[in-house]
């Protein structure tokens, strides 16, 4: 392998990203493996963070600083032992801004609002580039008004946010994106943003969508949602939902592929919605809490191209489970995996 091309080896090492232990030891090899190696492990340095790396996270993060952003900063004795510049621009490989986990990692352990600042800055300016962004609602920070945010947003392709986002910074996501092909929502109780409307009709391709709602959200805002997502029926491939949907919006993803309905509470209650549903290129079904002769009818009405299931948490009794098993038999003769 050491008269490998860098291309090759980056192509290797990216098949093992989720395997940080190896790609760590890999990093001692040579000087030409550590330059490939770096940028992968750095594209996500928040996955699978954990509790006792935060701080080493943050001490090399901080490292990047500049002298002009330490004097902001003041003296903290996190800073002590980090005033050699890294070897590596690491912030430049990044490709997920989590700013929640950046938020919370900083409170938790400094609780000093300029550094946040600083830090941030360091993130969001015209030399990024992210395409995943992390925020929730209590994300306050007027990154908005960071140089070059409009360019670091710009390749955004996977969102996830709360629907009662702040104003100013969902402006600004509806000026610089167009080209998210994941979304996650989390639809609050109240104080919902309307504009996240006008965020998912302005996208040109969207692929995933997973919406989860309270039970007890705002009914007329939910389904205003729920009908703007129609628009992108042709091109909506998974589709992940946490509670009974309030309109039949389901009913025009005509081009289906897996579809994950998911319920925080075991109840009773009839999902109406799957009763007349058709979904002819359905290949993957996972539901949890979802009463089983509603999963039975859904099932029914698919084309045979259902190749896994996974049904978890659902009030069965003898007939139900011998009509669903009759239904599994005869409507899914490619069924791979059943669950």
């Amino acid at each position: 392998m050491s008269n490998l091309n860098r291309d090759i080896l980056y192509l290797i090492f990216e098949q093992l990203q989720d395997d940080t232990k190896t790609l760590y030891s890999c990093l001692r090899v040579n000087k030409t493996w550590c330059e490939v190696i770096v940028p992968i492990l750095w594209k996500n340095p928040w996955k699978s963070l954990k509790k006792k790396n935060e701080i080493l996270l943050l001490n090399v993060i901080i490292s990047h600083l500049s002298n002009v952003s330490r004097n902001k900063i003041g003296e903290h004795e996190i800073l002590s032992n980090f005033y050699q510049k890294p070897s590596f621009n690491y912030i430049s490989y990044c490709k997920h801004l989590n700013l929640d986990e950046i938020q919370r990692i900083i409170n938790e352990n400094i609780n000093k609002k300029s550094i946040l600042l600083e830090i941030l800055n360091l993130f969001i300016n015209e030399n990024t580039r992210f395409t995943h962004l992390y925020m929730c609602k209590n994300f306050v920070h007027q990154i908005h008004l960071n140089h070059g945010a409009e360019l670091c947003f710009s390749e955004i392709e996977f969102l996830s946010c709360s629907t009662g986002i702040n104003d100013s910074v969902l402006t600004k996501l509806i000026e610089s994106c167009n080209s998210i092909k994941e979304l996650k929502l989390i639809i609050e109780l109240e104080n919902n943003n309307h504009g996240i409307i006008k965020l998912i009709e302005a996208q040109r391709k969207l692929f995933n969508i997973d919406i989860i709602r309270h039970t007890y959200a705002n009914e007329s805002f939910c389904k205003i949602l729920e009908n703007s997502l129609i628009k992108h029926a042709s091109t909506i491939q998974n589709c992940k939902i946490t509670s009974q949907p309030l309109t039949n919006f389901l009913s025009s993803f005509v081009n289906l592929k897996e579809l994950d309905l998911g319920s925080t509470t075991l109840t009773d209650t009839s999902w109406n919605c799957l009763e007349n549903l058709s979904l002819p290129f359905l290949q993957i079904l996972k539901s949890s809490s979802i009463p089983i002769g509603d999963l039975t009818r859904l099932i029914k009405n698919t084309n045979g191209e259902l190749i896994e299931i996974k049904i978890d948490y659902t009030r069965h009794d003898e007939i139900g489970n011998k009509n669903l098993i009759q239904t599994i038999y005869q409507k899914c003769p490619n069924i791979r995996i059943l669950t």
